[in-house]
């Protein structure tokens, strides 16, 4: 678990690998993590899958800043998410006006699994972080 010792999610990760078990932790640190890159100059992209989110997300909203804090931000965005492929079109063209690169999902290919991919500079070298799951962004 990131504990409060640490200035942010990337000083805990840096420090060993973080596994989070939804629902006993919070899902507050994924989000925090997410804040913090699109606003931290270290931070060079951001690549994530959306296939659902919440009708105010924050997710969407650190994609956003991050594209417009200078980032490259890359989000694939599910299409055939059950019930919601009118709000994923409204989420990508919304992505799309704030310089997001959208990338929409292959026909016949449904992407449920939760993914996002962070590259920052950290002492001249390329450092990557990465999430892995299944629970619903």
């Amino acid at each position: 678990m990131i504990k409060a010792q640490f200035r942010n999610g990337f000083d805990a990760i840096r420090e060993r690998d973080v596994l989070l078990y939804y629902p006993y932790h919070t899902f507050e640190h994924v989000l925090e993590l997410l804040r913090q890159a699109s606003f931290d100059p270290s931070v060079l992209a951001i690549k994530i899958n959306i296939y659902r989110v919440a009708k105010d997300s924050r997710i969407i909203d650190s994609m956003i800043h991050a594209a417009h804090n200078g980032k490259k931000v890359t989000v694939v965005v599910e299409l055939q998410a059950r019930f919601d492929e009118e709000a994923n079109i409204h989420w990508a063209k919304r992505l799309t006006e704030a310089g997001v690169h959208v990338i929409f999902s292959a026909p016949g290919l449904k992407i449920h699994a939760k993914l996002f991919l962070i590259s920052r500079k950290e002492n001249g070298e390329l450092v990557r972080y990465a999430h892995i799951g299944t629970g619903e962004f």
